[in-house]
């Protein structure tokens, strides 16, 4: 079972077991920039500056859930109208995660669910690297996804020699960062990056792209451990046991 279609299955459930009323309203919309992210200076090439990926906020009780996507769009639905969702890995994926986020806040699942904004992904990304540094001492950490804030943090912390990067999009793929680290590309080098590296970092958006299955398995299957980071993957990762590192989220 793919992931999307496990969480839909565990979303139902939960519904069913806490008795919400199908007909509950969900609000959906699109974010802009400031109220996504502000201004992250000094770091200009997060993928929401640059218009790669959208932010959408689900409101459900008055709990706020959000999710990365390339399919930005304003919704208005119930409960029930989310469970019947086909997840097409496109909007409908992007309606049920911030949906899912939302419900799990409003129900005490999961917290974090809205995006640090300002200098607070900076702040974040040392609080990263300082745990990683403090639990992994010594050992070489993979970030899939590349995120400009963690990676120069982990850069610094841990040296350069210490980080590996892949991401999809192909302006990224590369590029040299920190002045020594080339980022891969994400579809071909996963196995790669899984040799070549103790632990992980991966974003969280890999639940809206279609990419976590493949992630995890590659990870689990070399024995190395993986953390996610972000909103978008907040209830996700309380449902299926993942673990999480997101020190400013909301």
């Amino acid at each position: 079972m793919q992931t999307l279609e496990l969480l839909a299955e565990k979303f139902g459930k939960l519904i069913h077991e806490r008795d919400l009323d199908p007909m509950e309203e969900i609000y959906l919309e699109p974010l802009g920039i400031q109220e996504a992210i502000g201004d992250p200076t000094p770091f200009r090439d997060f993928p929401l500056l640059k218009g790669k990926e959208k932010l959408v906020q689900a409101d459900f009780r008055g709990s706020k859930g959000q999710a990365f996507t390339s399919y930005p769009l304003r919704w208005h639905g119930t409960v029930g109208d989310v469970m019947a969702l086909k997840q097409d890995g496109g909007k409908n994926s992007a309606i049920f995660i911030a949906s899912l986020n939302a419900v799990g806040h409003s129900l005490g699942l999961c917290q974090g669910t809205i995006h640090c904004r300002n200098e607070e992904p900076e702040q974040c990304a040392g609080k990263i690297a300082a745990y990683v540094k403090e639990s992994y001492s010594g050992l070489t950490v993979g970030m899939v996804g590349y995120q400009p804030a963690i990676t120069n943090a982990l850069c610094e912390t841990l040296g350069s020699g210490y980080v590996r990067v892949i991401d999809l999009d192909p302006e990224n793929i590369g590029r040299i960062v920190c002045g020594s680290v080339t980022i891969g590309d994400g579809a071909t080098d996963l196995d790669k990056m899984v040799e070549e590296v103790d632990l992980a970092m991966a974003t969280g958006s890999t639940i809206a792209n279609g990419s976590l299955h493949g992630v995890l398995n590659a990870f689990r299957k070399g024995s190395k451990p993986i953390y996610f980071y972000g909103t978008t993957i907040a209830c996700a990762a309380s449902l299926l046991g993942l673990k999480r590192l997101c020190f400013e989220a909301k």
